[in-house]
């Protein structure tokens, strides 16, 4: 990215926190090691990269990584209705991202209607339609 010429403002970066990494004791310096391997000041947006584990504590670590300036954005990834409604209602601030397969034959519409109302946006991720259908 520094090599690019391009301003660091106008590069979007996204990444997510890794599972052996949510414990309270772990989670800090998971994100200072994702900050130091991306040779960044700050990540655009962190994501929990599923919703399995001690979720609260990797939850608590992001919300204080935002607020002290190494994270602008903070989200999740993987959470259906049931897990979200597990997890999120005990979260300080609410998700910015819900990043999650969706396409023409999984729309997610449930899930959709859980977060359109709390303007949540649905990340999507696509299942690779070029690999092989066992």
């Amino acid at each position: 990215m520094r090599d690019s010429g391009i301003p660091r403002e106008q590069i979007w970066v996204t990444t997510k926190l890794w599972p052996q990494d949510y414990a309270a004791a772990d989670a800090p310096a998971g994100i200072d090691l994702s900050l130091e391997n991306l040779g960044l000041d700050y990540i655009d947006l962190m994501l929990l990269h599923q919703p399995y584990g001690p979720v609260d504590e990797a939850w608590a670590a992001l919300e204080e990584a935002k607020a002290a300036g190494k994270i602008r954005s903070i989200g999740v990834s993987n959470m259906s209705v049931n897990i979200w409604n597990k997890w999120v209602p005990s979260f300080r601030m609410l998700p910015a991202v819900n990043q999650v397969e969706c396409n023409p034959l999984f729309q997610q519409r449930e899930l959709r209607a859980v977060l359109d109302p709390l303007d949540v946006v649905l990340g999507v991720t696509a299942p690779r339609w070029d690999a092989p259908v066992a």
